[in-house]
């Protein structure tokens, strides 16, 4: 065995030893199955025909009870995917009171993204307090009470809110949803008011409860503080004695690996191998290290 192959083996014994003890004695992240991921809502508030940025149809509308539902993963403490759908009823009339409409609602389902883009308490484990904001796109089915009956089209529902953590389960949400129709016919009749085809769009602000699924004893990924969980793994006493304990061991195992290097005579053969220390310079040696016997031609 030469020396670079004896370096190589003992190289990948000690990696591998290395490894070994790293895992038992480190602690590492667990990754997404140590946080609840999955949560549920219910929630209640005002859906109307206009929103409150842009041109809309209606100078006289109407504020109507709305309700929804979702389900929601967080992928990331900053990013969930939601499904979710509300329903309600939208109605308006003109400025001259001579024309008006009600239109059922019937189910506006979507899947947004949803980006936590702030926290109070940074730098606690938990927070209790985040903002939100989320988009996506959906579905949604309607009737106008006209004879041609219902319709279905697609809508971008565009949102922001609040969450309020009020427990390890419970989280009220109080948000705000702007939803733009595919289409102008949500009264029933294209350019209702003015005669101009702009599509329609809907407002639904809303307050809820979300329950957040799985066992007490695992946090929330919603509301977990990355930058605060690191802190807190890097000044655990625990964690930075097997960190000291880890690199003592290192520091052993590269000085095996100098001894192994080792070649006094060299005649290279490393010295724990060498069974002929001090051979001569230049000398041929076998994997022992020992001169070797050249047979003399007769």
């Amino acid at each position: 065995m030469n020396l670079k192959r004896t370096l190589a083996v003992a190289s990948a014994l000690s990696v591998a030893t290395l490894f070994a003890q790293a895992q038992e004695t480190t602690k590492v992240f667990g990754g997404a199955k140590q946080y609840r991921t999955w949560s549920i809502g219910v929630n209640a508030g005002v859906v109307t025909p206009i929103i409150p940025f842009g041109t809309n149809d209606y100078s006289e509308w109407d504020s109507n009870l709305g309700y929804g539902l979702f389900i929601k993963k967080q992928l990331a403490p900053s990013f969930a995917l939601k499904l979710d759908a509300h329903r309600g009823e939208l109605s308006a009339s003109n400025s001259a009171g001579t024309a008006s409409f009600s239109t059922d609602l019937n189910y506006a389902a979507s899947l947004k993204g949803v980006v936590n883009v702030g926290t109070i308490s940074f730098l606690k484990k938990q927070n209790s307090l985040g903002f939100f904001v989320q988009a996506g796109a959906g579905l949604t089915g309607y009737d106008p009470g006209d004879a041609a009956g219902d319709r279905s089209e697609l809508f971008i529902p565009v949102g922001a809110g609040v969450n309020i953590r009020l427990g390890q389960v419970v989280a009220l949400n109080l948000g705000y949803d702007a939803n733009f129709l595919d289409a102008d016919n949500i009264e029933g009749t294209t350019g209702w008011l003015n005669g101009s085809a702009n599509k329609d769009r809907w407002s639904y602000g809303y307050a809820g409860l979300e329950f957040t699924l799985g066992a007490k004893s695992k946090p929330s990924l919603q509301w977990n503080n990355a930058v605060s969980t690191l802190y807190d793994e890097l000044k655990d006493p625990a964690l930075r004695n097997d960190v000291e304990q880890l690199k003592s061991r290192t520091s052993a195992v590269e000085g095996q690996v100098e001894n192994l290097k080792k070649d006094t005579d060299g005649d290279g053969v490393a010295d724990q191998f060498d069974k002929c220390p001090n051979t001569p310079s230049g000398t041929k040696v076998d994997g022992a290290g020992c001169p070797l016997i050249v047979p003399q031609a007769k």
